[in-house]
């Protein structure tokens, strides 16, 4: 009798220890499938190529499968946010698959610092050109780090949310004495608005002047006889010749 109690609990020994050596070989050697998604399917500034190199560099694989051995969640979501246009990396670890969840960057205006054309974010974040991609955003042509970005931010922003501005204008400028000047392909002159204060009165009046001269044979010729309209001063519309 004490001699089959010791047989049975040696075999319950070995099969327990036969499942955790199965256990610990098929989590060491277990391989996932891979699934990279882009937040809100942004990726056109992204190189993907770039992302899948990233991956290969920080995790093994075998036949098109990701090992789970020894991967760093934290090690690989700091290698791709390293990439240009990524704003953010997630990894995620499941039973069977790895997935990679990206933010990508987003340029909000196309600008110049110290000489060199660039695009910013919304949060101020530089982004480099990149080449054959321009993003249709506006373009302010003088240098940015002479400027307020939170000015040239809500300048930025207030031309978007409106609908006339966001369909004239796709320049801005800027001088220290006269301030912000809007420029539009549709018309030669440019449009003095001084400081981004009383946005809104300004627009008014740029668009009554806008009414005003739709019908005016002058914009049947090459040119409009003005170089310049200013709407800095209350109640007023200046032309400059």
């Amino acid at each position: 009798m004490k001699k089959k109690i010791i047989n049975n609990i040696i075999f319950f020994v070995l099969i327990v220890s036969f499942f955790l050596l199965s256990f610990v070989q098929n989590k060491n050697n277990n391989f996932l499938s891979l699934e990279v998604i882009f937040k809100n399917n942004e990726y056109q500034y992204i190189k993907v190529t770039e992302i899948y190199d990233k991956i290969n560099m920080n995790v093994k694989t075998k036949q098109n499968l990701y090992s789970i051995k020894d991967i760093n969640t934290r090690l690989l979501e700091d290698s791709i946010e390293t990439l240009s246009y990524v704003k953010n990396a997630e990894v995620y670890l499941s039973l069977n698959k790895l997935t990679v969840l990206i933010q990508q960057e987003i340029p909000f205006i196309r600008t110049v610092v110290k000489g060199d054309t660039c695009f910013f974010t919304k949060d101020s974040v530089k982004l480099n050109l990149i080449e054959g991609e321009f993003s249709k955003v506006l373009f302010f042509i003088d240098d940015i780090s002479l400027q307020s970005w939170e000015k040239t931010f809500h300048l930025a922003n207030y031309v978007y949310n409106n609908e006339f501005l966001n369909s004239t204008i796709s320049e801005v400028s800027y001088d220290p004495k006269y301030g912000y000047s809007l420029h539009s392909d549709l018309v030669d002159f440019k449009i003095n608005i001084g400081t981004v204060n009383e946005l809104d009165e300004k627009v008014e009046r740029i668009k009554l002047f806008f009414t005003a001269i739709s019908k005016d044979s002058r914009l049947n010729n090459d040119s409009i006889l003005i170089k310049e309209l200013n709407v800095i001063y209350e109640d007023q519309i200046i032309c400059v010749n």
